[in-house]
């Protein structure tokens, strides 16, 4: 009979650590069950975040897609304009708007000044078509802003003018200015 009990003990404590160590294997697959879960959430906040990174992505290449159709839109109506565009080789290119007559006039007392060797200033300009050296100023920027490509030397708080050397090379083959 005493063997009867140890054997009954035997068996209630086996049965018990059968139990416990199923517990255990449950607490296992239970603890690594949740750390996929989390890896998922995270992995699911991440591909959340990469999205909406995307969608911004995406609305910054619409607004470039549409600057570069307003730049396209804004060529297209200078080549409307015959405004004259010229791209060389050497990617030296001059886009020049077509000027007044006043302002062909200024270009052309550029050129030869320069022709000539003098210094070009406003006042020199001025004094030479009979007008004040505020308009001179005038009539440069606006040749400017036109695409003439006048260069400006400071010296003793004067200003110098000159024409780019590459575009009076081209005015002179091609008259851009149509002088």
């Amino acid at each position: 009979m005493v063997k009867k009990r140890l054997s009954g003990r035997n068996k209630a404590s086996s049965s018990g650590n059968d139990e416990k160590g199923i517990r255990k294997a449950f607490s296992k697959v239970k603890k690594e069950f949740e750390d996929h879960l989390d890896a998922i959430n995270e992995n699911t906040s991440e591909i959340q975040s990469n999205y909406e990174l995307l969608l911004k992505l995406e609305a910054k290449v619409d607004k470039i897609e549409n600057s570069i159709s307003e730049i396209n839109r804004f060529i297209k109506q200078f080549k409307s304009q015959n405004i004259y565009f010229l791209d060389d080789q050497e990617s030296n290119s001059f886009i020049v708007l077509p000027l007044t007559n006043q302002e062909k006039q200024v270009f052309k007392m550029m050129y030869e000044l320069e022709a000539e060797g003098l210094k070009i200033t406003y006042t020199a300009i001025a004094d030479m078509m009979g007008i004040s050296t505020s308009l001179a100023r005038e009539y440069i920027s606006s040749m400017i802003e036109k695409g003439v490509p006048v260069i400006k030397n400071y010296l003793d708080q004067k200003v110098y003018l000159n024409l780019e050397p590459k575009f009076k090379e081209i005015q002179t083959k091609q008259n851009i200015i149509g002088i």
